[in-house]
């Protein structure tokens, strides 16, 4: 469950790609229209379906957007009919009372993402994404690829050869140090990854238990095509087989100060989430639901300051 006065605060990168480097991705700001037509439409949800029937179990959703020349507000809800009913605890007697869903009803959560449409030195778009469950990034990502997909959004340009060319842009995110981590590959090879497996021992009955750590570095050679996500799920994939239980990845900050993240073998894990290096926590004066209907303006306004630097 969320703190209702607080949040924390994924910062990323948006990034329009096409499948092509004979042209340039279009402005951030005609990709948004595109994806507002849809909104507007009323086209902007999919859907999971009961077996054998009409019904949704589940429905990912964008409940609102805003759109102005300099940043995008766009707020995704999900509701999921699968899910547990909560329960909540009375603390004082220790009782316990299931709040119960009813027919149709699923437990919903909503999340607030905003862009700046004012791109950096590197061509790509800061963007604030409000740390909820059941909407993270490995979901949302893949959501918006579908819906700008179905929206048939295209454009005709001009190559470096004179041919007119039609393209099909993608919705991708990154986090700051997934660009890192291409700029390495792109670069040479990665210095600072370990595979390891820990072993437990000292567990007798005055014994609290210690793991000693087995350590294997990985060398990887240079890939301009590589995407940082699909190394680390090889990587992942190869300590799995090799019966380790952490991937180490060790890199270097804007700051030159060294940072290490860890990631498990053996878990279901998306290393999307955990490649941001900036993570900010807003605070409210005001109770903030788990899910709503229509943009917060009070998250709007302090998402927007962490998007000016503030």
């Amino acid at each position: 469950m969320l703190r209702p006065r607080e949040r924390w605060i994924f910062m990323c990168r948006f990034q329009p790609r096409v499948q092509t480097d004979r042209v340039e991705p279009p402005r951030a700001y005609d990709f948004m229209l595109a994806i507002q037509a849809v909104v507007n439409a009323g086209h902007a949800f999919e859907d999971d379906i009961v077996e054998g029937t009409t019904e949704p179990y589940k429905r990912l959703s964008i409940k609102g957007m805003e759109l102005s020349e300099k940043e995008t507000t766009i707020l995704f809800a999900i509701g999921d009919c699968g899910l547990s009913d909560p329960v909540f605890d009375h603390l004082p007697t220790g009782k316990q009372r299931v709040a119960k869903k009813a027919a149709g009803e699923g437990v919903s959560f909503a999340c607030h993402m905003m862009i700046s449409l004012e791109p950096d030195t590197n061509g790509s778009y800061p963007l604030a994404l409000e740390n909820v469950p059941y909407l993270s990034r490995g979901t949302l990502e893949p959501f918006m690829k579908r819906l700008v997909k179905n929206s048939g959004y295209e454009f005709a340009e001009i190559d470096a050869n004179g041919k007119s060319i039609v393209v099909r842009p993608n919705f991708s995110i990154d986090g700051d140090l997934s660009q890192r981590l291409k700029d390495e590959l792109e670069n040479g090879a990665i210095e600072g990854i370990v595979l390891v497996r820990q072993t437990k021992f000292g567990q007798g009955l005055d014994e609290a238990g210690y793991f000693r750590e087995t350590s294997m570095q990985i060398k990887l050679k240079a890939d301009e095509n590589a995407d940082p996500f699909s190394v680390i799920a090889k990587l992942r994939a190869r300590a799995k087989k090799m019966n380790m239980d952490i991937v180490k990845v060790r890199y270097v900050r804007e700051d030159e100060k060294i940072r290490t993240i860890n990631y498990p073998a053996n878990q279901a894990y998306d290393p999307r989430d955990a490649l941001n290096v900036r993570c900010e926590l807003l605070e409210f004066k005001h109770d903030l639901p788990n899910s709503r209907t229509q943009i917060d303006k009070n998250v709007q306004k302090q998402m927007r300051k962490l998007l000016n630097g503030g």
